[in-house]
């Protein structure tokens, strides 16, 4: 069997971590006179390459290379496992997690300019913390895994590509559809929605903003509105039940279709989908950030310049001299559900809201 037929034949994620470990830790001399093989793992798994770094000392404290540690138990066992027993339930079940870890062990190896395969030897602290955190990752995606009939070569590409790394660091997935079950956890508690006035926290400029929305209007001649307008992605019968929810969080309000905001006839309408948390429900299904999808109202308003230029990058720290005795302390902090704690109560019309699919009310 191929590679490329040993990745196709694959039914889940956890399967493909398993038989991609097995090319890397056993199928060496397979890769060798199979050409997508060759040109898939050869140039990675070359131990020793051009303008590679070398890494035969590595200095205390460093991380990479990462070594097999822990991982030993996989690769003694791949290497004496057939790649046809790879696909059993079983032995998927048992090791896909730590196969997964070696190959990112592999890549992560490979990126930092060192060969890609661990070496023998136990983990430093610094490594072990690595590793740890690498394994929760794996485990996050593994509990959103799916068992099916498999997943054609156009399949994973579509999936690979919705795939991208959120401000936390976590992997995220561009959009899921919405579920009363995985939304209901994300959301602010039923005392917090809208119980920040943004009015008192913003400065004379913005604040005239809030209040007169309808100066943030482009005139109609300017308007280039979007090909597809705002959609709710949301599971058949779960999008009233939530947006009766938002509402009675204070979230959303309920506003006249008649209301809604036109454009040469065209009715303004945004959208709304779910992004994965790390979190998950107990059946494995990830809990869902909702996200309100305002392409539709944005192309219709003007574009306001923050004071983001002059925040502090993380390269200005670099020029921080620190004379003997001194001490440099650094905050931070985060907010949950943020987005949907502050409100602007003013007299102005609700013009930019979202269509409740075809019902004569909408929100925002």
């Amino acid at each position: 069997m191929s590679l490329k037929e040993s990745i196709g034949s694959c039914r889940s994620f956890a399967q493909v971590g398993c038989v991609l470990c097995w090319w890397v830790i056993a199928g060496t001399e397979l890769i060798l006179v199979e050409k997508a093989a060759v040109s898939f793992l050869g140039d990675f798994l070359q131990s020793k390459v051009a303008d590679v770094q070398s890494y035969q000392i590595k200095k205390r404290g460093m991380i990479f290379p990462l070594r097999e540690g822990d991982l030993h138990e996989v690769t003694s066992f791949l290497k004496q496992t057939r790649l046809e027993c790879v696909f059993e339930d079983k032995l998927v079940e048992e090791w896909s997690s730590k196969a997964w870890q070696y190959v990112v062990f592999c890549c992560l190896n490979r990126l930092a300019g060192a060969a890609a395969c661990p070496s023998k030897g136990r983990w430093t602290l610094s490594e072990r913390r690595a590793a740890e955190s690498i394994a929760g990752y794996v485990q996050s995606r593994l509990a959103r895994d799916h068992r099916g009939a498999g997943l054609s070569e156009e399949a994973w590409q579509k999936e690979l590509a919705s795939r991208q790394v959120g401000y936390g660091g976590e992997e995220v997935s561009i959009c899921h559809k919405l579920s009363w079950e995985q939304v209901l956890p994300g959301l602010p508690p039923e005392t917090h929605g809208g119980c920040v006035d943004c009015l008192d926290w913003v400065g004379p400029r913005t604040r005239e903003f809030l209040l007169s929305p309808q100066t943030l209007v482009k005139d109609v001649a300017e308007i280039s509105l979007p090909e597809r307008m705002g959609r709710i992605h949301a599971v058949e019968g779960d999008i009233l039940k939530i947006a009766c929810e938002l509402v009675r969080r204070r979230i959303c309000t309920w506003v006249p279709l008649d209301n809604v905001f036109e454009v040469r006839g065209r009715k303004i309408l945004n959208g709304l989908f779910g992004v994965a948390k790390t979190t998950t429900l107990e059946s494995g299904a990830p809990i869902l950030r909702l996200i309100m999808n305002l392409t539709g109202s944005n192309s219709t308003q003007r574009q306001l310049f923050g004071g983001c230029s002059t925040l502090p990058m993380i390269t200005s720290w670099q020029s921080i001299v620190m004379e003997d005795g001194e001490r440099l302390n650094m905050f931070q902090s985060d907010m949950s559900s943020a987005f949907y704690h502050f409100v602007c109560r003013c007299a102005g019309l609700h013009i930019f809201v979202s269509m409740l699919q075809s019902r004569e009310q909408t929100w925002d």
